[in-house]
Parts: C-alpha cells; sequence; structure tokens
C-alpha cells in the first residue's frame, strides 16, 4: 500500500511538469507506450533501475492506483488542499521560471536583485518608516506610532459630541486599536478591521501594514484588493502620499490601469530590452506594492489557467488587504472563508478583512473545515459606530418606503423642496449653497430623472450624471469638479446608478436612494457629511425601481425582504448590521447542511479527486460577461484644473503616433486611436514583444474611451456598433466600437449622460 501511494504522488508532481507549456493545470495526463520506452531508454544511460511494475502503472493501472489512493484516505481526517496548493505553487513556479529564463537566454535580460523582483528591501522598509512616522502631511500618523496609549486612554463617550475635532480623535483612536491589537496578537494571520463610514479605513490599512512590516521581517510585498476600479486609483494615490512611494514600487492591476514603465538605464538590448523588461514586471507585477480587483485576486488563488497561475508564488510572505467584502453575495462567503484560512497558514499571508458593514464571514459554520477565528482589531467596534460622530452624521429617512414604487415626476418634486430647504437653512460658509445626490439601480431611471429634472430645473447650477455607461474622462472630471473648494457654493445634483457607492470620495449634503441592499444603502450615507462638519443632512430612502432583477439571489435580499421600513432604519441608524448578518449566516448554514441543494460539502469534493478545472469554475464572484464598447470622441489631456487624463507612457505612444485631432496636441483623436488598434492587430511584421508592448500600452489609453455592458445587452447596441464579423481579425479585438454617427445629446449615446436608453423600444437594465 505505501508503495501505491508514492506512486500517486509520483503521478500527481508529473503535472505541472507535463502542463507548463499548456495553457492549463489539470489532471488529465496520457502516458503511452512509446514515452514509458524512452524513460527506459534515459534510466539506461543513467545506469538506473525502474521497477518491474513500472509499466503497469503508468499504462494499465491508473484507476486501480487511485482506489488504492482513497482505501489509504478513507476514514482519516485528509485535507487534500495544502496537496492542491502545493501543485499550483509548483506550476507557478515552473511556469515562471520557464518565462524568466528564456528571457534570460532569449534577450538577455537579467533579473538578479530583490529589487528586480520588485520586493520589500530592507532599505525600503526603513524608508516606509522614516516617511509614515514623519509625514508632514499626516502629522497625525507619527504622533499614533509614538504614542498609541494618549488615545486609547481616553473612552469614546468623552467625544460624543459631534464635532470635526472629535471625529479626528476617533479616527486616531480607531488607529491605536489596530497598532495595539495588531502587537498583541503579532502570531495571527487573519484579522477584521470593522471601522465605521468615514472612520478612515485606509488610513488605518497603512498603519496596520506599517506595524505587520515591523514585526514580521519576512514580510516582502503588500496587496491591496477592491472590488471597483475607482477604489483602486484613490487609494493608489494615498499610498504613494503616505508611505512614500514612486511609481517603480506600486502597481495598479485592472482593466484601466494601462501600461506601467520603469526605466532601465543599463539594459543590454538598447532598442527593445527596456519594453521586454517591463512586459515581464507587468505580467509578474514586480512591484512590492500592488492594487489589484477581488476578481484578479481570488481568480489567482483558485484558477487552473497558465497566466493567471503565474501571480500565485507572490502571494507567498505577503500581506493581503481585503477591502469591501460585502460587495460580494453571500453565497460565495463561505468559499472566501476557507480559501483565506488555508492560504493564510500555508503561504504564510496576513490577510486584513476591512468594511464598515462587515459581514465576519469566520462565524460561518464550515462543516467539513474548522479555522481559526480571526481577530478583531477593533474588538469593540460597536462603541465607535454607534458614537454620534458616526452614526448622526447622516438621519436615516424611510418614510417614503411606505409606498410600493413613487413616480419620478413627484420624487423630483421632493427632491428640489429638501434640497432648497437644506439650502435656505444653513447657516454655516457655504450658505444657500446644496450638494444633492440621488442614487438608482438602473440607468433607465436615472436617465428619466436627469431628463424631469433638466426641464423643470431652475434652482440648480449643474446637474450631473453618473453611471456605468460614463467613460472615465468624464467620471473624473465630475469628481474632482465636486472636490473643488471653488466650486463649494454652488447648487449641484449629482443622478448616479450604484457606481458611486464605494468607489468614489466626494463628500455630498443630502441624499436619495433606490433601497436595495442595506450594506448598499449605508455606502451611500458613507458620500454625506463625510466630516461632520454640517447639520440636518439626511438620506432619504424610496421605492422605485424592484432590486430583485440585480439582487434576488443575494441571501441579504431576501432577509432585507421582509423587514419593516423602521427595522431597516434602525440597523442603519445605530449601525448595528449584526440583525442583519446573524439571519443572513443562518441561511448560509442551512445550505452548507442541506442535501438537497449544492454547497460548500460538494464544492470541497473537487479538492479530493484534484478536479483543478471544478474548483475553478464553480467558484465565480461575478457570473456575468461584459462587453467593452469604445466611443471614438475626441478627450483633452487635461481632465481638470492640472489632473491629466493621460500617463507620460501614454502620451510618449500617442506622439508617436500623431493621434491628436489637430496641430495643438491637447486634444487626443478617438478615431485616429481605433484605427492605430486595428493597424497594430493587423500588423504581421512587426516584432512581436515591440506589438505585444505598444498593444499593451494602447490598451491602458483605450479605456479612457470605454464603457461596459452586460455581455447580454450588446445585443440591443448591436444596431449601433461598427460591427464587422466578416473581419478575420475581428475576433481578437477587444472591443466593439460605437458608430461616430450615433454618438451626441439625442443620439444613442452622449459624454454628458451615457447611454440613451429612450433609443430601444423595450426597456434595457443598464447600470
Amino acid at each position: 500500500m505505501p508503495k501505491s501511494i508514492l506512486w500517486c504522488y509520483s503521478f500527481l508532481f508529473l503535472i505541472p511538469i507535463l502542463k507548463h507549456h499548456s495553457g492549463y493545470l489539470a489532471k488529465d495526463y496520457n502516458f503511452e507506450e512509446d514515452k514509458i520506452n524512452s524513460i527506459h531508454k534515459l534510466f539506461d544511460v543513467l545506469g538506473f533501475e525502474l521497477p518491474i511494475e513500472f509499466p503497469k502503472v503508468f499504462i494499465k493501472n491508473e484507476e486501480r492506483l487511485w482506489e488504492h489512493f482513497n482505501d489509504f484516505i478513507r476514514n482519516k481526517n485528509f485535507n487534500f488542499f495544502p496537496l492542491f496548493a502545493l501543485l499550483k505553487l509548483n506550476y507557478s513556479l515552473l511556469t515562471a521560471s520557464d518565462y524568466y529564463a528564456t528571457s534570460d537566454y532569449m534577450s538577455d535580460l537579467k533579473f538578479n536583485t530583490e529589487e528586480d523582483f520588485g520586493l520589500i528591501t530592507d532599505k525600503l522598509r526603513k524608508r516606509i518608516f522614516n516617511y509614515f512616522d514623519d509625514n508632514k502631511k499626516a502629522k497625525y500618523n507619527g504622533a499614533l506610532m509614538r504614542d498609541p496609549n494618549q488615545y486609547l486612554s481616553k473612552s469614546t463617550n468623552e467625544y460624543r459630541e459631534k464635532s470635526n475635532e472629535n471625529l479626528n480623535f476617533l479616527r486616531q483612536k480607531l488607529g491605536a486599536e489596530v497598532i495595539i491589537n495588531i502587537e498583541k496578537h503579532k502570531e495571527q494571520r487573519v484579522f477584521y478591521i470593522e471601522a465605521p463610514t468615514g472612520g478612515g479605513k485606509t488610513n488605518m490599512s497603512m498603519i496596520a501594514v506599517r506595524k505587520l512590516l515591523e514585526l514580521n521581517c519576512e514580510i516582502n510585498k503588500v496587496f491591496y484588493v477592491f472590488p471597483f476600479t475607482t477604489l483602486i486609483t484613490q487609494t493608489a494615490k494615498a499610498i504613494k502620499e503616505t508611505l512614500g512611494l514612486n511609481d517603480h514600487e506600486i502597481a495598479q492591476v485592472h482593466s484601466k490601469a494601462g501600461f506601467q514603465a520603469k526605466k532601465y538605464d543599463n539594459e543590454n538590448d538598447a532598442k527593445y530590452g527596456h519594453e521586454k523588461r517591463n512586459q515581464i514586471d507587468n505580467l509578474f507585477v514586480n512591484y512590492p506594492f500592488t492594487l489589484l480587483t477581488h476578481i484578479k485576486f481570488f481568480d489567482i488563488l483558485k484558477s487552473n489557467k497558465k497566466d493567471t497561475n503565474y501571480l500565485l508564488h507572490r502571494l507567498a510572505n505577503s500581506v493581503v488587504i481585503v477591502d469591501e467584502l460585502q460587495s460580494y453575495s453571500p453565497e460565495h462567503w463561505d468559499k472566501i472563508k476557507y480559501y483565506i484560512s488555508q492560504y493564510a497558514e500555508l503561504f504564510n499571508i496576513r490577510f486584513i478583512i476591512m468594511s464598515a458593514t462587515l459581514p465576519k464571514i469566520d462565524e460561518i459554520e464550515l462543516s467539513a473545515y474548522k479555522s481559526e477565528k480571526f481577530v478583531a482589531l477593533i474588538p469593540n467596534a460597536k462603541e465607535y459606530l454607534q458614537n454620534p460622530n458616526f452614526s448622526e452624521r447622516v438621519a436615516i429617512k424611510t418614510d417614503l418606503l411606505n409606498r410600493d414604487e413613487i413616480d419620478l415626476k413627484e420624487l423630483a418634486n421632493i427632491l428640489f423642496d429638501k434640497s432648497e430647504e437644506f439650502a435656505n437653512n444653513r447657516n454655516d460658509k457655504y450658505k444657500n449653497s446644496i450638494y444633492t445626490i440621488i442614487e438608482f439601480i438602473f440607468k433607465k431611471s436615472a436617465s428619466e430623472f436627469y431628463d424631469i429634472t433638466q426641464k423643470q430645473n431652475t434652482f440648480f447650477d449643474e446637474i450631473f450624471v453618473l453611471s456605468g455607461t460614463i467613460i472615465e474622462p468624464r467620471r473624473k472630471y465630475i469628481i474632482e469638479f465636486l472636490k473643488d473648494e471653488t466650486n463649494r457654493k454652488k447648487k449641484i445634483l449629482l443622478i448616479t446608478t450604484q457606481v458611486v457607492e464605494a468607489g468614489v470620495d466626494i463628500d455630498m449634503d443630502l441624499g436619495f436612494k433606490n433601497q436595495s441592499l442595506i450594506d448598499s444603502d449605508e455606502q451611500l450615507a458613507g458620500r454625506i457629511n463625510r466630516n461632520v462638519n454640517k447639520q440636518n443632512c439626511e438620506l432619504w430612502l424610496f421605492k422605485h425601481d424592484n432590486p430583485k432583477s440585480i439582487y434576488g439571489k443575494d441571501l441579504r435580499y431576501e432577509v432585507t425582504n421582509k423587514f419593516e421600513p423602521s427595522y431597516i432604519e434602525e440597523i442603519l441608524t445605530k449601525k448595528d448590521f449584526g440583525k442583519l448578518y446573524d439571519k443572513v449566516f443562518k441561511e448560509i448554514e442551512k445550505l452548507n447542511n442541506s442535501a438537497y441543494k449544492t454547497n460548500l460539502s460538494d464544492y470541497l469534493l473537487n479538492f479530493n479527486n484534484l478536479n483543478f478545472r471544478s474548483i475553478n469554475e464553480e467558484f465565480k464572484l461575478i457570473d456575468s460577461e461584459n462587453a467593452s464598447v469604445f466611443v471614438p470622441v475626441d478627450i483633452a489631456i487635461e481632465c481638470y484644473k492640472g489632473e491629466r487624463n493621460f500617463s507620460e507612457t501614454e502620451l510618449t505612444l500617442i506622439n508617436r503616433h500623431a493621434c491628436f485631432s489637430d496641430e495643438s496636441k491637447l486634444i487626443i483623436s478617438g478615431e485616429k486611436l481605433w484605427d492605430l488598434y486595428v493597424s497594430l492587430i493587423q500588423n504581421n511584421s512587426m516584432d512581436f514583444s515591440v506589438q505585444k508592448h505598444q498593444l499593451l500600452i494602447l490598451n491602458g489609453i483605450m479605456s479612457k474611451f470605454v464603457f461596459s455592458v452586460f455581455i447580454r445587452k450588446k445585443d440591443d447596441l448591436k444596431p449601433f456598433l461598427d460591427y464587422n464579423e466578416q473581419n478575420s481579425d475581428y475576433q481578437f479585438y477587444q472591443y466593439f466600437k460605437l458608430l461616430k454617427s450615433e454618438i451626441g445629446d439625442s443620439k444613442v449615446y452622449s459624454i454628458q449622460s451615457g447611454i440613451n436608453e429612450n433609443i430601444f423600444k423595450e426597456s434595457s437594465e443598464f447600470i
């Protein structure tokens, strides 16, 4: 029996070797007799003897071998995850080494130092400590690191009066809790940061990183994981400013990040060396700090695809901050808990999970696996959540929820009345001004409301629309406009869909929202009165679109749908999200104990069988594909008062190919960019590395001209697209191009308001 087990392990560890030139890892090897004979010849040359049963085991008795293995582990507490992770790690290291070795041999590219591989060196570690502790723009962090007890010695009850000064003290006290509790539990690997909206979670995460780097000298990388690209962009800026990082030390990995380039002065290949080297840096994310999406991160943990698995080995000895975990459906929380618990132990990863409405997923019972409790870095979080500086920043109004569906014209009248009342009654330095936000579930309702308010508006100075079909430069302009202090005395209405919730750093005065999930409602509340420096700020919840078509499969929707409006108001006012999650966890546990529904135990059987493909495919955070639509408009280099839409690397490529709309070279032509994109794809004579490098940069540029829709909505847009499936190269295009003739205020698309749903005969649920 033991020999059979060893044969079985031999099989398993051959898989990464056999598959290292394949595009995926799978247990579908096939040993033919001629291959076995060649192995015998090799061993003859080497002077080794193979056991007589060798050919039989590999050719005829494979199924019998697995039966022996299953018999051996039956009735034993055998955890297959470490074996799965080890095989994936082998595959990651082998394929990465192969790629590096080929690059060394073919292009003489050398990767010798810690800096070459984007690791946190001792020098960088010390620089981070010094910069963080002595940052003149964030002196509060230095004071906190030097003496956290000065904040912990004070009770939260002493700071119940609402004021910006008290709010800032509570933020410091929260940071002190993080420092002390990380030190107290320094042997643990999974931590929670449960802090109220406006409590400064991003800064707390950097405090945690600073402390973990100090306590664990083996940590050499940091990963931030977010649900939205907008969160990645604004957090990257905050990290650079707080930790003193340069562009070579932090990378963004998402669809709109574009191509990041380091400058290499001593590259052997003067013509193409730096381009090839930057390709490798981007492929393997050779940066000490990396910011990426939840989708990308969990794909790395579970995927059997070669390109995705390249990055797995880089997670070892790292800190991983997972923000806004509640953004995804509860049906996956048990799997997320399982993966985090396992990888934390096996790869020596410190996980920090953050959220304002934090679902404490460690409390979910996993019948097949018992993990340690995750450590709460704010163990008395309720004291902060229910402090008036957080809980009373915004009054939650549920009066309108008593109606089944409010008419949009009536809703507009209420919004105008409430906005005018707020502006007239405020007594601060912004007298007679108002920033109002209203959020809808679907773009169609947002568009209809925009048309209504435009027609009857005599009050607002500006009315903006922000949705998933607004391209990035316009979104960026709106956010910068709202953050500009010189506009603060104006009257602004922002009409949005849910893209604004957790990904936009704005401070509004008054809010209205189509009620959906309680987490979602709290996220919008977090965009209102962020610094507790205004009075009478409110969030009015209403019913218009039915959330079921978006959230129907979400257990939180099922639970919340049974709540009375007064109970929803109580949860949001007291920030007692446990009243929601206790019920949600019970539903998850029911599913996991059910014999009639697919549950976690069913999923974990894939590990027992080492079914790599099913492990990947049966766990999808978002079970829908998107189509990217390119809008061929002209976009200015400068977005708003010095803020740029394009990086220096992108502008270099634009300039090289003269993709400007006029001689001023201040406006980029969308049409010329598209022509360049097509020409690069069709160019069969260009050096492959150079072509790939230019396409990577160009994709970053083109992302500024792109919006995404669910793949099922692409057919609605088909009549308005430059759609040419007969073109043999079309299959290689990443984008669908909108016809330029269809862009304009009364056409299917406009820069100001995005998709115009009135063009479509039937309701189209764009978001």
